[in-house]
Formats: C-alpha cells, structure tokens, sequence
C-alpha cells in the first residue's frame, strides 16, 4: 500500500471524530455547563498524564515489526509483538492501581475542583483507571497494523469509535448523566473496540504464537523504546501541564475558556497529522532495504505539502478566530478565548515544521535525538507556564508557549539535518520553508490589520473563509505543487472523468 493511500485512510480516520467533536462540544458545554466540562477536561488530562508511565513500546513495536517484516523475518516479528504485549499488560495494570488509590488525594488536595463536583470527580477518577488500562491494550493492538502499513483498517476504526466517543457523551448528557456516565460510556467503547482490532490482528498475523523472546530482541526494543519514552513523558508534559496548572491554581471556568480554543485548533492540526503517521514505518521499511534515495524524495515532498496545508490552517483559524468562538459556542466564551486561539494556532504550526524530520529521524532507529527536543520543549515549557501563570492569565499563557516552541524547534530542524538525517537543512530550506514563510508573513500582516474589526455577519464570515479558502487554494496549486504532481492529478481527474 503507497504512502499516499496510508495517509488518505490515515486523514479519513481522523476526519470524522474531529467533525463530531466539533458539533457536539457546544451541545455538551450547554448541556454540563462551564464548571463541569473544566472537571471533565481536568480528569481526562490527568488520565491522559499517567500515560507517563507508559515505556511507549508501541514505538519500538511499529518500528521492528516494520523493519523485520521487510526482511521477510517472521520469528523477530512474533517475538517483538510478544515483548509489546507484556509491557503493555503490566503498565495498564500498574497504572490502574495508582490512579484508582490516588484519586481522593488528586481531587480534594491538589486541583481545584468546586465543592459539588468533588465526589462525582473522585469516582469518575476511579472509573477512569479502568479506562487507562483498556487504552494500554487498544495502544498496542493499533500499533500492529500500523507496522505492517495497513492504515486502511486503522483509519476505519480511528473513524468510526473516534467519531462514537463525542456521539455517545452526547447522548448521555442528553439523557441527563454527567461525569461518571460519560467516561462509563467511554470504556464500553473502548472494550468493544480493543475485541475487535483483537480479530483483525490475529487475521494479519496469522503466525504470531506466544514464545519467549530472545534477548537481543528485548534489548533492541528497550533501547529504542526508552528514548521514545522520554519524547513521549515530554509530550505528555506539554500537553497537560497547562492544563492542569489553570485546574490548579484558576478556576474550572478559566480551564474551560483555555481549553475549548485550544480542542478546536488542536484536532485541526491533528488532522493534517495523520497525513504523515504512515513515514514512519515505511522510513523503516526504506531503511531496512537500503533505499535512502526514495526515503528523501518522498520526505522532501511530503514535507513541503503538509506544511503549506498547515500554514493554512494557521491563518484560517487565527485570521476568524473571533468568528469561530462567536458562532460555535454562541458567545459562551470571553475575548481572551480567541487570543488563546490565535497564540495556539501559530504555535502548533511552528510545531509542524518538526514532524516529519522527528518521524523520519526516529523511523532511522535514531530517537534519541527526538527525545532531547522534546524533554528541552517540556522543561522550558514548564517553567514558563509556572512564571506566567503565577503574574499572568491564560492568554500570556499561550503567548509564551508559542516562544518556546519556536526556540526548540529551530535548534531541533538545526541538529537532526546535521546528525541524522541523509539530506542537508540547506536541500529543504528553500522549496519547503522558504515559499511557506512568504505566505505566513503576508497572511499574517492581512490577519492583524482586521483583527480589530468587529465579529464579521454569518453570511460575510461564510464569504470571506470560503474567498480566503479559495486564495490558498489557488497559491497552493500554482506554485506550492510541483508541475509533475499537478499534471498527475490532472491526468487522474481526466481519467476518472472519460466515458468508459
């Protein structure tokens, strides 16, 4: 399967759930009200926080699966699959163990969670240690046919239990349950979900046995995985610890007006995302049989498209920033929800340069530098969100991670070319980060010159992103894609075209 079939499936994957969630969030925030859905967020960030304690043998899973099946090697391939199924197991069950203990002490102790909801919120904790230790085994299932590059099965089931997460918290707070009820909901799915990639696994890999495996086998995956462990503790950090430093030290209505903005852009960026997922195995793959030339043709490429899409992105969400929070939460949210916006959106585009030089690095069996970045992202990251949050508001919040993120990244695009990659920073600088600068500055300049406007009219808002749409669209078309891809989607379009 090509690489851009694997991100098509990948992107349709991710397509759905991100549409869901972006109907449902009003409905629920209306529904549970501000203080309950910052409790909801609070919970979910600390379950998805204990994920530190997960080694992230999925990594090192994707990784060796990939590159032992290329060589046609089915002894290596059960023995890592089996070394990732007892991490996983023994994770899951340790970190259920503490966040079932821990959740009295985490609710009344540490957050601050309103008097009312402190009980709701303890027992919620306490389903939700369940919920981790079925997310171990879903992590580790899902990873298999990510390895073997079947995104066409884990795009079909990323699309349809993605987009039922959103839907079923829907209807049970439609039904007039809350916290409890709706992370209940949320480990039925899970079940259901981990049952059936269980089928599909054994399918793919019909040869896989239960068997001891060898020592250099375990050793190869611990090496890899702790690094790839360390990025993940990084990125876990970064993407919680504001959270839960507002849901310490605000209020739970302050956490709500950070995090809705923050959900918005996040699932938009997540989305292009998915588009690159699939380098990682197949830079394994390539490596494995030798093949860096095609490696650095196809990564070239697909960095230079992606990241013009994320430019998009950026200035479609930051230019109608306003728009966006005013017609989708109904003026539910203050002004400083739509800075948080502008500030994330910027910052997670700076974050998107690094995807797939991070990928490729790590797919080369070189995480450690990866790992590096993303520790330096969190510690500095940390810091910052300490100072600013005991002087500040959420809005410097947000502001200050977007300086952070760019100091990190450049010195992380600056090493990687120089000690991994099998290209030069010098062979990507101009056809991917130049002509991309060019539109994100004069965008940019556009974006702050109407930011003082008034909340645009649904039928102006509706005209100008479609007109702004259009624009993109156009720059992208002639001079972002390469004359020999735009003639092969126009061959392709001719083709699909002609009569039979």
């Amino acid at each position: 399967m090509t690489l851009l079939r694997n991100a098509g499936f990948n992107f349709a994957g991710a397509l759905l759930p991100a549409l869901a969630l972006f109907i449902t969030i009003p409905l629920i925030v209306q529904r549970l009200g501000a203080e309950a859905y910052g409790a909801l967020v609070l919970v979910t960030s600390i379950v998805g926080y204990f994920g530190i304690i997960d080694i992230y043998a999925t990594a090192g899973t994707v990784k060796y699966v990939a590159e032992h099946n290329a060589r046609g090697d089915d002894d290596r391939v059960t023995q890592v699959v089996a070394v990732g199924a007892a991490a996983h197991v023994l994770l899951g069950l340790l970190g259920a163990a503490v966040l079932s203990l821990g959740a009295h002490w985490l609710v009344y102790d540490v957050f601050r969670v309103e008097p009312h909801w402190r009980s709701e919120a303890e027992l919620t904790l306490r389903w939700s240690a369940a919920a981790f230790f079925v997310g171990q085994l879903h992590a580790w299932l899902n990873s298999l046919p990510q390895a073997l590059q079947r995104y066409d099965i884990v795009g079909r089931y990323d699309a349809v239990f993605g987009t039922l997460v959103p839907l079923t918290t829907l209807a049970v707070v439609a039904a007039g349950g809350a916290l409890v009820e709706i992370v209940v909901g949320r480990l039925l799915l899970s079940l259901l979900n981990v049952l059936l990639l269980q089928r599909v696994v054994r399918a793919l890999l019909p040869q896989l046995r239960l068997r001891r495996p060898g020592a250099d086998v375990v050793r190869a995956l611990a090496s890899f995985s702790a690094f790839s462990w360390l990025q993940r503790v990084a990125s876990l950090t970064t993407q919680n610890a504001d959270k839960l430093l507002i849901g310490a030290q605000h209020s739970m209505a302050a956490l709500a007006a950070y995090v809705i903005p923050l959900t918005l852009v996040g699932r938009v960026f997540g989305l292009l995302f998915m588009l690159l997922q699939a380098v990682f195995p197949l830079a394994s793959a390539l490596q494995a049989a030798g093949d860096t030339a095609r490696l650095k043709h196809v990564s070239l490429h697909l960095q230079r498209y992606t990241l013009y899409l994320n430019v998009c992105a950026c200035l479609l969400c930051a230019g109608f920033a306003s728009e966006w929070l005013h017609y989708w939460l109904q003026g539910r949210l203050p002004q400083a929800s739509a800075l948080v916006l502008v500030a994330v959106a910027y910052t997670l585009l700076v974050d998107s340069a690094t995807n797939v030089p991070s990928l490729v690095n790590d797919g080369l069996g070189r995480p450690h530098l990866s790992a590096v970045a993303a520790m330096l992202r969190a510690a500095l990251g940390v810091a910052t969100m300490v100072w600013v949050l005991a002087r500040f508001d959420i809005v410097a919040l947000a502001w200050s991670q977007l300086g952070v993120t760019l100091l990190v990244s450049a010195g992380f695009i600056a090493v990687v070319h120089r000690r991994s990659l099998p290209w030069r920073l010098a062979d990507v600088a101009r056809p991917v980060y130049a002509l991309n600068a060019v539109v994100l500055t004069v965008g940019s300049v556009v974006l702050a010159a109407r930011w003082q406007q008034p909340v645009l009219a649904p039928g102006a808002f509706a005209a100008s992103v479609s007109l702004t749409t259009l624009l993109l669209g156009g720059i992208g078309w002639t001079l972002v894609l390469r004359p020999a891809h735009r003639q092969r989607l126009l061959d392709l379009v001719r083709r699909r075209g002609s009569p039979a």
